[in-house]
């Protein structure tokens, strides 16, 4: 047992390291990817079969992380949820590392690499993504793989072009035979001809969209106006979302900017270093719609500076709102930053709450803000707006009376599903419950829907359910305004919503909304 906790503590220290060194070269949704991975150090769902199988059963620690490791990693790959079924690879990346410690290896590397050196693998681990330096790889190319992955978001932090899904031909590569791929289109060329390299090789990579309507305007096959907006935590993000035509930004991440920002030993990012890190952004999207989030900390988004002590339940427990109304001074101080990046940039500029449950939460909130937009005074020409996320059943069901008074509704179908289906859907145990198409979590985004509009205001869903093909017709059904999506997906969900018919969708989703359980959902979307 204690070479056990040995090597747990080890592997969480070694995941420190390498989250650190991730966000100072790329950025904190890179370095996030990691720190997701050192909560399975210490989940009891987890732990508790691996310490029995050493106690009761007599197994050496290497042998019980491989059975139960296993056993969770092949229940997540059944899963219909893409981004839970990503979490397996995790999975795998924690115990490859733990069986590493315990062997006395060092921890896994993608080995020695050449200049100009394309990957070409069955798939990646995230920490083999990790080690692969930009400088000497070209390209990744997996047989295997999904565009949801963390190795997906890793390449595109680290400026390294993926083609995933390949197919198993692709290993039959040979090594130092050229070859040539386009990580946003998905073609691999190997040994190509004149024609096609002089093609290829003499093509600029792709300039930075220019913003405007007549660029990414988004309708329906009917005429529908659906906004696409993208869901970004850095600059590098905000640019991928321009090149894929984003018009604008649904929901920025202020927690992956203020992790960043963190010093080493746990200091508030100051409000000058918060304001250029805003800055950089609204900058980048060229007068473009920002949503910024406010700061999200709490439950599975730690932060260095706040201590959250120990939480029985960390989801319903100190988080979100609640975190910024117990920390006003904090909360102004983030606040008054984007007042003064804004000052700078011409950008229309809203600010949506986290975590809202009720209106007295949203007008306490409201008041902070006010007090320092007035303290900012004239130097704010632009547009501003306040909102509030929907995220648990207490907001969707007041929504009405929350539409009074916020100027937008922002949909986080991640924990409105969770919450409302009381399911953790990281927890493999129960993530099989985890359904945005349960009608219960369909007639809550339809209340919510209904209640914006009926006050003149615009609601839109920010959740995983945004990109998701299965689902997207259904928002586009219930009415909804927007979707803010993860910067690769944009060009997938725009060519969907253009596939689709509002006029049809509308008695389809209303029908959806009578019905009893996700499975008759699913069967009414295929007819």
């Amino acid at each position: 047992m204690l070479r056990l906790h040995g090597a747990l503590t080890e592997a969480a220290g070694q995941l420190e390291a390498l989250s650190t060194d991730l966000r100072s070269r790329t950025g904190a949704a890179e370095a996030a990817v990691f720190e997701a991975q050192a909560l399975f150090l210490h989940d009891p769902a987890l732990l508790a079969p691996i310490e029995a199988a050493i106690l009761e059963d007599g197994l050496q620690a290497e042998l019980a992380i491989d059975v139960v490791f296993e056993d969770t990693t092949s229940t997540l790959e059944t899963l219909e949820d893409s981004e839970i079924r990503a979490r397996a690879a995790d999975l795998r990346d924690v115990q490859q590392r733990l069986i590493a410690i315990l062997s006395g290896d060092a921890p896994p590397t993608p080995g020695t690499l050449v200049r100009d050196t394309i990957v070409v693998a069955p798939d990646l681990l995230p920490s083999e993504t990790a080690g692969l330096a930009s400088d000497m790889v070209r390209g990744i190319v997996l047989a295997g793989g999904a565009p949801a992955a963390h190795v997906a978001i890793l390449a595109r932090g680290l400026g390294i072009p993926l083609v995933v899904g390949a197919g198993d031909t692709v290993l039959q590569v040979a090594p130092g035979r050229e070859t040539l791929l386009d990580g946003s289109t998905g073609l691999v060329l190997v040994e190509p001809d004149e024609v096609e390299r002089t093609r290829y090789l003499s093509s600029p990579p792709p300039p930075i969209a220019a913003p405007g309507p007549s660029a990414s305007r988004l309708e329906t096959g009917d005429g529908r106006r659906v906004r696409l907006f993208a869901n970004v935590g850095s600059r590098a993000e905000a640019e991928l979302a321009l090149r894929n035509g984003a018009e604008g930004i649904g929901l920025l991440r202020t927690e992956f900017l203020l992790a960043t920002l963190a010093s080493s030993h746990g200091a508030v990012p100051g409000e000058d270093a918060l304001a250029a890190a805003y800055g950089e952004i609204y900058e980048t999207m060229a007068g473009l719609p920002v949503v910024v989030r406010a700061m999200d900390a709490g439950g599975d988004k730690p932060l260095p500076f706040l201590d959250f002590g120990q939480e029985a339940n960390p989801a319903l427990g100190w988080r979100g709102i609640r975190v910024l109304l117990d920390q006003p001074d904090l909360f102004a101080a983030q606040t008054r930053a984007l007042f003064q990046a804004a000052a700078i940039h011409d950008t229309d500029i809203r600010l949506m709450l986290p975590l809202i449950s009720n209106l007295d939460e949203f007008r306490r909130a409201r008041e902070i803000v006010e007090q320092v937009r007035q303290e900012a005074g004239s130097t704010l020409q632009h547009q501003f707006r306040l909102g509030v996320m929907v995220e648990v059943p207490a907001a969707a069901l007041t929504a009405d009376a929350l539409a009074r008074e916020a100027e937008f509704f922002s949909i986080g179908t991640n924990d409105l599903a969770q919450y409302t289906l009381a399911c953790d859907r990281g927890n493999p145990r129960v993530a099989q419950l985890y359904q945005v198409l349960h009608p219960a979590v369909l007639r809550l985004i339809e209340m919510s829907v209904r209640a914006a509009h009926a006050m003149g205001r615009t609601a839109a869903v920010c959740g995983e359910a945004a990109a998701d093909p299965d689902v997207v017709p259904l928002l586009i059904g219930l009415g909804v305004d927007e979707l803010s999506v993860g910067a690769a997906k944009l060009p997938a969900v725009r060519q969907l919503v253009r596939s689709l018919d509002y006029v049809e969708l509308r008695p389809r989703a209303a029908e959806a909304l009578t019905l009893a359980t996700a499975d008759e959902v699913r069967a009414l979307l295929a007819r």
